[in-house]
C-alpha cells in the first residue's frame, strides 16, 4: 500500500511498545512509577500520539497506568513546551535574518535594504 503511513494501522498497545523500543527501554519502566526525565519524555509521547488519535484521557491513562488527570497535565506540559520550543526557534530565526539584513554604513548607523535605521 503506497503512501499509506504504517504507523497508522498500530493498535494503541502496539503504538506504546513501539515508543519503547524506539526509546530502548521497557515497557514496564514506562507503566511504572519512574519520574525518570528519559522515561517521562517517552511516555509524554506515547500520551500525545495516543491523544492524537482520539483516545480518551481516561483510556489512555487506563492503558499506561495513570489518572486521567495526570494524562491532562501530560498533555498540557507537552504542548507548553513544544509552543515554547517554536518560539524560541521564531525568536532565533528572525534574530539572524535581521543580523544578515543589517549592514553598518561609515557614519554607524545601521543600513537595511528598505533603509537606514538607528539601532
Amino acid at each position: 500500500m503506497e503512501g499509506i503511513n504504517s504507523s497508522s494501522w498500530e493498535s494503541p498497545s502496539e503504538l506504546v511498545r513501539r515508543c519503547c523500543s524506539e526509546a530502548n527501554i521497557h515497557i514496564d519502566q514506562l507503566l511504572g512509577p519512574s519520574h525518570a526525565p528519559h522515561i517521562v519524555q517517552v511516555r509524554a509521547r506515547a500520551v500525545l500520539e495516543l491523544r492524537e488519535r482520539g483516545l480518551s484521557l481516561p483510556r489512555i491513562g487506563l492503558m499506561l497506568n495513570r489518572h486521567h488527570t495526570s494524562i491532562l497535565s501530560m498533555l498540557a506540559k507537552s504542548r507548553a513546551r513544544m509552543a515554547q520550543e517554536a518560539a524560541q526557534e521564531g525568536r532565533s530565526a528572525i534574530g539572524e535574518a535581521r543580523k544578515v539584513s543589517t549592514v553598518r554604513t561609515p557614519s554607524g548607523d545601521a543600513s537595511t535594504a528598505k533603509g537606514v535605521k538607528k539601532l
